[in-house]
Formats: C-alpha cells, structure tokens, sequence
C-alpha cells in the first residue's frame, strides 16, 4: 500500500466497524469499496505465490460483479440515506427533548418512499439516489453544524502526509465506481438498488406497518388521532424498557462520573 497506494485515503477499518447493531455492514461496505483496488491489486499479485485460502477467496469475490455490486449500494444507502436518517433521529428540541413517536413515524414515511424510489420500473428515478443534492428528507436547520462537521472530517492518505475531506471522497467515489466497472454493470448495480428497496419495505412493513401512513397506522402521521397529536410532545419515542434502562446507567455514569458501576446497585 505505502509503495504503491501513497496518496490513497486510509480511514480506519477493523472488527469493530462491525459492532454497530444496524449500520454495521453498511460502515464496513464502505471501507471495502475505498480499499477495494489495492485489495484486488495485492491478490493478483499474490497468486504468484503460494496459494492462501484467505487472500485468494478474497480476491474471487471482490472481482465478481455481483459482490462489488453489493458493497456498492450498500455504500451508497450509508452515505445517502443512513447517514441523514441517523442525524434526524439524534437532533433535540430547545429544550432538550428527542423525537416524539409521531415525528419518528415521519421519518418512516420518508424511509417509505426512499424504498419506492428504488424500487420503481424507472432505471433513471432509481438512479436519483446517487445524485450529489439527494437527501429524502426535509431539510432541518438544526443539521447545519452537524454538516459542517462532517463536511470537515478527514483521513490520512496511506503515507500519512496529506488529509483527505472523508465526506467528498466518499460521494465522488460511489458515483464513479458504476462507470469503472464496464457496461455490463449497470443492470446489475439497478438489480441490487431494487432489491434494497424491497427489503426496506418487507422490513417496514412487518415492524413498523402501525406508524405507516399510507397503511392507515394508527401511530402514524395521517392516521394518529388528535388525543394522540396533542399527548405525542411529552413523549419519547424509546419504549424499549431495556434500552431506556441503558440509556439511564449511561446518563448517570455521565453526569456523576462514576468509576465504580457497583455503586449503580443502590439505585
């Protein structure tokens, strides 16, 4: 990497960019497709030499269409769609409150017809998702500083010596990663965009399908009753017991420093 890859971006990648519970595999399609040419470079050099199981099955997948295809989207949804959803789903209000139910059930609806959007019959509508002014959701002048910090993240090159803007690297890389493949790639880069589409709505639906409004949900934005708009403000939208007791513990080792999470057993 170092003689050959000097001026390549370097983001960290390793085991832990798989401990995200919902982004993981999206996080860590992303650092392959930024490693995916030095990766495919050293494996056929490699085949030179003795055969390695690890380095060769490696070196297969990455160069079948399908596999690249499949670290694409999920490169383009990270950086397109989950990234603005986790974004919208972390902002407060002045005074200091989350989301309510009915404002998450919005963001659904607009998970909704990200879904529709790829999976329409038209191979140009599909194809918005990669566009550089794509954002699903409205916008939200609460995310200027959040943009801003990610529009000034950066990451080593291979030799260290410069830093590369993370955010712009990324969008111009899944733009032209498509066109690098060949002509026979198109189809396939549409076929998985679909598939991704379907999956969002099969998950929606089976999870979420009382805060959907075109499914008439009763939580939802056009089908919650007005009791419901007037209680939803002094709501949280969390009402896992789990979660939120871990919500707790944290919030208490926060505030109290607390070194000893013994002590928590006298709450």
């Amino acid at each position: 990497m170092r003689a050959e890859f000097p001026k390549h971006p370097a983001p960290s990648m390793g085991r832990a960019v798989l401990g995200g519970r919902f982004e993981g595999t999206l996080k860590f399609s992303a650092k392959l497709l930024i490693f995916s040419e030095p990766i495919t470079v050293f494996g056929h050099r490699g085949l030179l030499r003795d055969a390695n199981i690890l380095r060769d099955s490696v070196l297969l997948r990455l160069s079948t269409l399908p596999e690249r295809a499949n670290i694409h989207v999920q490169s383009i949804i990270l950086h397109q769609v989950w990234e603005e959803l986790q974004a919208r789903e972390n902002l407060k209000d002045k005074d200091g409150r989350a989301l309510d139910p009915i404002a998450v059930a919005g963001l659904i609806d607009k998970l909704w017809e990200v879904a529709e959007t790829l999976t329409s019959p038209d191979d140009s509508k599909v194809l918005w998702i990669l566009r550089e002014d794509y954002c699903p959701f409205p916008p939200d002048e609460r995310l200027v500083e959040w943009r801003d910090r990610r529009a000034r993240q950066t990451v080593p090159t291979v030799d260290g010596t410069e830093e590369v803007p993370y955010y712009k690297m990324m969008g111009d890389l899944i733009r032209s990663f498509g066109p690098a493949q060949g002509p026979a790639y198109q189809p396939l880069l549409l076929r998985f965009l679909r598939l991704f589409g379907e999956s969002i709505k099969e998950s929606l639906t089976r999870s979420c399908s009382k805060l959907l409004s075109h499914m008439d949900g009763s939580y939802s934005m056009a089908g919650a009753a007005p009791w419901m708009r007037a209680l939803a403000p002094d709501l949280l939208s969390e009402n896992d017991i789990a979660e939120s007791g871990f919500a707790m513990v944290c919030l208490i080792s926060l505030l109290c420093s607390i070194k000893d999470f013994r002590l928590l057993s006298c709450f």
